[in-house]
This record gives C-alpha cells, structure tokens and sequence, in this order.
C-alpha cells in the first residue's frame, strides 16, 4: 500500500506535531516495511501562517498526494483537504484553540472555532493521541466515537535507559550525583 503523510510539520523549527510525525514515520517504516510511505510537503521551510496552512491542507496537500497516487492519506497536524481521492486518516493531538479561543489572533480563532471542526468531520477515520482529546472530539464537535480510535504517543528513544557506564559516570561527575542515580 502506498501511505502518503503529511510531513510539512517536519520542515524548519520542529515543532510538537513536526516530532511526532518524523518519530511516526520512522517507527512506520520499521515496523511496517512493506508499505511505501511517500512524504508529501510543500517544501517551505518557516511554519505556515494560518493562511497558508489552508492553502497547503484544500490545494495543495490534495494535489500531491493525488499525483503520488497514494491509498491512505495520513494527515498529521489536524485538518483534512474537503477534496480527497482516497481514504484519510486524521491525528488530533488536542482542541486547545477550540477550548481557548480568545488568545488568538482573529484568522486563528476563525481557523479553530469554524474550519477545523468541519475538516475534522471530512476525515474518514480519526486518532486522538488521548482519551481525553477522543471525549473532547466527541462532546464539542459531534464525531462519531466509532470513527475515533485512541492511540497514544510513544516514547522517544533519547528518552530510554542510558547503560553506558562510563557515561553514566561522565553526568554523575557533571551534576555532581551521587553513585544511586
């Protein structure tokens, strides 16, 4: 099967959903090799102001994965394109501007309150990183909780067990620790 995923979070200044999504993609390609995974993005290296994040997310994400003849679409960084010509699958991480929306500039809370819920609706599937983002999909925005799967997040592997002693000796002198840590 032929996977495209959104990978425009990746690009420039890694943010919390450019992380999640590079750590996905590698994690997919181990674990799932026998799928083709095709990053689609648009190259831009700053992070897109909210007007072009619509452009990207309804025009051109749309237009590429049409012409990489991808399967699955797997959408990363909230909104799903109106206009699909496959199956998509949508990451909600939290509705935080949906939740909160006076701290946003005008085109923000515009992009939270009205576009994001109805893009969200467009998605043929749903993962909630969180129980709590699944019940908050579900109690402010009507998704169906069959449409909704849990899948929470996994630890990064800088995050495991250091068992180099000789490192592990280098931070306790470093921090001044003592040996028990």
């Amino acid at each position: 099967m032929r996977i495209g995923i959104d990978t425009q979070s990746t690009l420039g200044r890694k943010t919390g959903i450019g992380l999640y999504t590079a750590n996905l993609l590698r994690a997919l390609r181990r674990v799932a090799p026998q799928h083709e995974y095709v990053e689609l993005a648009w190259g831009r290296t700053k992070e897109l102001r909210t007007d072009q994040r619509l452009w990207w997310e309804q025009v051109e994400l749309p237009r590429r994965a049409r012409a990489a003849k991808v399967d699955l679409l797997h959408l990363t960084g909230f909104g799903a394109p109106r206009w699909r010509l496959c199956p998509t699958l949508l990451t909600v991480h939290d509705l935080i501007g949906v939740l909160f929306p006076t701290n946003l500039p005008p085109i923000s809370r515009f992009y939270w309150s009205r576009w994001l819920p109805r893009t969200i609706r467009w998605a043929d599937q749903v993962i909630a990183d969180s129980e709590h983002t699944r019940r908050d999909l579900i109690r402010l925005l009507g998704i169906p909780a069959e449409r909704i799967e849990v899948v929470y997040l996994g630890v990064d592997e800088a995050f495991c067990p250091l068992e180099d002693s000789a490192a592990l000796e280098a931070v306790r002198q470093k921090y001044g620790l003592p040996p028990a840590i």
